[in-house]
This record gives C-alpha cells, structure tokens and sequence, in this order.
C-alpha cells in the first residue's frame, strides 16, 4: 500500500508554501525530495528537503527530515548572503486523494554575512512551514 493517499513511488507533487512553492519527487513509499524556494522582500531561500515518512494514520502521515538552504538578502543599509541547515518533523494530512495540507517545524542554524564588510550573524532559530502539496 503506497505511503500517500494517491501518490506512490515515482510519483511528482508541486508544494505552495508561505512565501513561495517546491517541486518534491518521491523515491519510495518512505523516502521524498523537494526543491524548495521561498522569496519575501529582499530575501530569498533556495534549497533541498529530504522527508522520510514514519507511520500513516488514515490521511495523516507523520514525517521527520533534514533541509539545507541558501540565503541571499539586500537591504538599505546591508546585503549579502548565507546559508541555513535545518532538521524539522511535521505532518501532512490529505483532503482528497491527492491534495494534502502540510505543516512542520524545527530548528535551524543560520548563518549571514555582509558582503560589504565584517559584519556577520549566525545562530539556531526555529522555523515553521505550512504548505499545500498536490500530486500527479
């Protein structure tokens, strides 16, 4: 029995999450990854999601993952760049059989840099995501 209501092994699914979307492939019944962008004003994050899938209750699925990310910014006063490394768990619940809403969260450590001087910044942060993921 596939780990998603609809969506199995092979299978490709689009992710709009708040601020942007991701395009996740699954390799296995357990295993997916997603190409994650995220944009807000002066900022954007790229990076890469891997999530494994532990149990399924229904249409809940509970899920734990790793994700790394760069990191770019400009603003008035400073720009420059960094990158984020995360572990988050979460769940996806799916409302039909194959639309799901998801949400996670976890910590990450964060590290920015200036490219116009020595100023620097890094530190451990939580982060949450939700999403909508639709599967074909």
């Amino acid at each position: 029995m596939p780990l998603y209501s609809g969506a199995s092994e092979g299978q490709a699914g689009i992710s709009l999450n708040y601020p942007g979307l991701g395009i996740r492939y699954l390799f296995s019944d357990r295993f997916s990854l997603e190409l994650k962008g995220q944009s807000e004003t002066d900022i954007l994050a790229a990076g890469l999601r891997g999530y494994y899938y532990f149990s399924r209750s229904h249409n809940c699925f509970l899920f734990t993952g790793l994700e790394g990310d760069y990191i770019s910014f400009s603003g008035r006063q400073s720009s420059g760049a960094g990158f984020a490394a995360g572990v988050f768990a979460g769940l996806e619940y799916f409302l039909a059989k194959s639309l799901s809403l998801q949400a996670d969260f976890g910590p990450a450590y964060i590290a920015l840099s200036d490219k116009n001087g020595p100023e620097s910044v890094s530190g451990l942060e939580y982060v949450v995501n939700f999403g909508l993921n639709y599967y074909f």
